[in-house]
């Protein structure tokens, strides 16, 4: 029989539904909601005055024009702007939706807010994310408080690959962040909970209590983290060693724990059901389908309603209202209802990583049991010779294979556009691990847990089954992400390549003549997949003659990256932040330079060990290949020991004049023995050098300050001029001279700062000195990461924003505005 997409119309009508969000999300607020209603009438109306055979089109098209009516809907400006940056405490009042990182020093979490006081209290209705930087609180979700910090918006960095972090902030509705000095500002309210809701919160820190006293040492975080969604204790360390052996879903309450719940629920209830001659076999069935979902929303409050864990929740709730009332048995349709009713709770929900990650694992189990599993169970069930426990064995290995395959086929191009690293053992530890998670953790750990509640001496036996089990998952996750091949990172797909992606993979659904087009299919599919692999690893970075020289907006720190003609590439610095545990490297230039579709890096450059310079290589040496690591004075440990455990060539450059690398030239200045002598601090022995290729320079300076760059300029006089400069220390008026201004005589002066930095870099002072000398200032706060092309055959140098839009911002020092793109002449 052929199940062909006019017998699933919902199927269609939610692909019609999510594309019309998708489409309409991109014009943002340039078109009024209002105006949608027009073709959904005109649809509707069609709707009623066609015949039945008819009537799907135009209710297809209701569907496209209703998504993007509901997410127009949805676009609403931040109530918290207005109180962000503001210089000034901002007390805000909420809730707790969820708990994101804990540890000994800081926490970070979701929080509903719903007043907020600046000088008066106003009503507001949306979710800011806070940072506690001290003495961390014990929270739980539903807990209501009063905190007090700084507001500040959400802007990220205005990097190309890094801005994906604050689209799926919004995507969420977060668009403001609390920075809280000390967690002795929470005030914690007491709520108005009913009796039914204050039992749950009982039974959740119960739960959290007995799991720590009853689980081995050492496996508590991990169990809490499984059993009852409590990921903000697992070190940042565990949770990279789940992601490299593609286990990450196991820490996050999602579909995979939520239907472990379900099954063992539903066929516990069958086995007990079974004994009971009270039921026939249909009414058993409905009886515990229906208390399979009474547990499942048990479970999904007792992890505290996480977002994903919700979702998981809709989606099986469905599946029993769909099977026991609608009587639904096709899982297409029934992932489409579910699909549907989440995106129009909040159509946002669409671009949210954890519903698209969700959906998308449901869509490849479905599609390999129909695809293979159901084809393979009968081939091998007709092999009478095989023993019938074999066969059932062999069946379940590989659909536990099949199922990884499948699932990780759907999710490869989200996972990559998002991680940029894929696991390649994903689908072995998938294999040994979720059998142990279904038979061993979460059965038995979600046993013992609601029997603690009535015998804690009972549960604690019960317990042991589920500790062999997380003992057994720790050892497969340490063993196999420690070896050095269990992932790799790769470049940014474009948009266009997934678009292919999945257009080649949903041929696997139709039939074009009577035939399947599966086999077509997964040829093509295959064959698109190594040309990518070609193209990125063998065809040129860059054609032309021009080197491109991209500084990017790293906050409060520097890192640029070079580009030569013949695909070298030059990293110079790293940026990073101090005291802060968020990644610079990892966060921005990496996704900046596999956004690129860079793999490797020939020469990396540290132009001195401060953090807001150096944080981010940490990172950056261990994820792409580097060939050599310049430095001009003493390398922080940390690097030091990445370098030597990657095997990277250092070079000490500060006892060299100059190195010659094709048809590039770098001169070195300082630091030197002739200069040394003037350094008053450790900014002082930055690296001073200048990049020459052809008649075109870029002088680089570090954070050196006024005093050494003078007697820079004094000794080697002309050979500083340069066409395009590199401001020292960010813009600070103590780190530039017009003695130093003068015998550079750039032509552009790019600034390195972050946006609303504390110092008000780039100093008026140095602006004006810049403009005096006729140099075109550009400063990544201003205009984000911006591109520079030097071609020697050419009399100019181009220069231009990396942002999408042309962009005009006020400079703090004049009125006038600047612009981000255009040309310099060049004498």
């Amino acid at each position: 029989m052929t199940h062909g997409l006019p017998k699933r119309p919902l199927v269609l009508i939610s692909a019609a539904f999510f594309t019309g969000i998708v489409l309409f999300h991109q014009t943002g607020d340039k078109l009024y909601p209002i105006i949608l209603l027009v073709p959904i009438s005109i649809a509707l109306l069609a709707f009623m005055l066609l015949r039945p055979g008819k009537r799907l089109w135009p209710l297809i098209l209701a569907s496209f024009f209703l998504g993007g009516f509901l997410d127009l809907c949805g676009h609403r400006p931040s109530q918290l702007w207005g109180f962000a940056d503001l210089n000034q405490p901002i007390r805000i009042k909420g809730i707790v939706i969820e708990e994101t990182k804990r540890d000994e020093a800081s926490q970070v979490f979701l929080l509903r807010a719903s007043w907020v006081q600046a000088e008066g209290w106003k009503e507001v209705d949306e979710n800011v994310q806070v940072i506690v930087k001290m003495n961390p609180q014990h929270l739980w979700p539903g807990m209501g408080m009063v905190v007090m910090g700084r507001l500040s918006q959400i802007k990220g960095f205005n990097t190309p690959g890094a801005s994906r972090a604050v689209e799926r902030y919004k995507a969420r509705g977060i668009h403001t962040r609390l920075i809280v000095a000390d967690g002795r500002y929470i005030v914690p309210l007491d709520t108005k909970k009913g009796a039914l809701e204050k039992g749950l919160l009982a039974i959740r820190e119960n739960s959290m209590c007995f799991l720590k006293e009853a689980l081995p040492e050492g496996l508590y975080t991990l169990g809490a983290a499984i059993l009852l969604g409590e990921k903000a204790l697992v070190p940042q360390e565990t949770k990279e060693l789940f992601s490299k052996t593609g286990l990450s879903h196991v820490l996050v309450v999602s579909g995979l724990h939520i239907g472990m719940v379900m099954a063992v629920t539903f066929l516990g209830v069958r086995w007990i059901l079974r004994w009971l001659p009270l039921t026939s076999q249909m009414g058993g069935f409905f009886i515990s389908a229906i208390l399979s979902g009474c547990m499942v929303v048990f479970y999904t409050h007792l992890t505290g309603f996480q977002i994903s864990g919700t979702r998981a929740m809709i989606m099986s709730l469905i599946f029993v209202i769909s099977i026991v009332t609608f009587r639904l048995t096709d899982p297409w349709t029934t992932l489409a209802f579910a699909g549907i009713l989440i995106v129009a709770i909040d159509p946002h929900n669409l671009f949210s990583l954890s519903f698209q990650l969700s959906f998308l694992s449901v869509v490849g189990i479905i599609w390999t049991n129909r695809q293979f599993l159901i084809p393979f169970s009968k081939w091998i069930n007709q092999k009478e010779g095989i023993p019938f426990y074999l066969r059932k064995l062999i069946i379940y290995i590989i659909s536990l294979a099949l199922l990884s395959i499948g699932t990780n086929a759907f999710l490869l191009p989200i996972l990559v556009y998002n991680f940029n690293q894929f696991s390649v053992i994903g689908i072995l530890s998938n294999i040994l691990s979720v059998p142990v998670l279904g038979i061993l953790v979460v059965p038995f750990g979600m046993i013992s847990i609601i029997l603690s509640q009535f015998s804690y001496s009972i549960a604690k036996i019960l317990i042991i089954p589920c500790g062999y089990g997380l003992r057994f998952i720790q050892y497969i996750v340490t063993s196999l992400g420690a070896w050095e091949f269990s992932s790799f990172y790769w470049v940014t797909p474009y948009l266009w390549e997934m678009g292919i992606y999945y257009v080649l993979l949903s041929l696997t659904f139709i039939r074009f003549k009577g035939r399947s087009l599966k086999a077509f299919a997964l040829i093509s599919l295959m064959l698109f997949l190594g040309i990518h692999l070609a193209w990125v690893n063998y065809v040129p970075l860059k054609k032309g003659h021009e080197v491109r020289i991209s500084f990017l907006d790293v906050g409060q720190g520097s890192s640029s990256l070079l580009l030569f003609e013949d695909g070298t590439t030059v990293l110079v610095d790293a940026g990073g932040i101090p005291n802060v545990e968020y990644d610079v490297g990892k966060e921005v230039v990496s996704k900046f330079l596999w956004h690129e579709r860079i793999r490797k890096i020939d020469i990396a450059v540290l132009t001195h060990g401060d953090m807001d310079h150096s944080g981010g290589y940490n990172f950056i040496l261990k994820a792409f290949k580097v060939k050599e690591f310049w430095a001009g004075g003493d390398v922080p440990g940390f690097l030091k020991e990445r370098i030597a455990s990657t095997n990277i060539a250092l070079i000490d450059v500060s006892h060299l004049n100059q190195i010659e690398m094709h048809n590039a030239r770098f001169e070195f200045f300082h630091p030197r023995k002739e200069t040394m002598e003037f350094c008053k601090d450790e900014n002082d022995k930055s690296l001073v050098f200048k990049i020459l290729w052809g008649n075109r320079s870029i002088l680089m300076t570090g954070d050196n300050g006024k005093e050494i760059l003078t007697k820079i300029a004094q000794i080697y006089g002309t050979k500083v001029t340069a066409d395009v400069l590199l401001v020292p220390h960010h813009g600070s008026k103590n780190s530039l001279s017009m003695e130093f201004l003068k015998a550079v005589k750039p032509k552009i002066a790019v600034v390195s700062c972050g946006i609303r930095n504390p110092f008000h870099f780039p100093h008026k002072e140095v602006v004006n000195a810049l403009d005096a000398i006729g140099a075109k200032v550009l400063s990544t706060n201003w205009c984000g990461a911006v591109m520079l092309q030097l071609d020697p055959g050419k009399d100019e140098i181009t220069y231009r924003s990396y942002n999408t839009r042309e962009l005009k911002v006020e400079r703090p020092s004049q009125p006038r505005q600047i612009e981000c793109s255009g040309r310099v002449a060049i004498d």
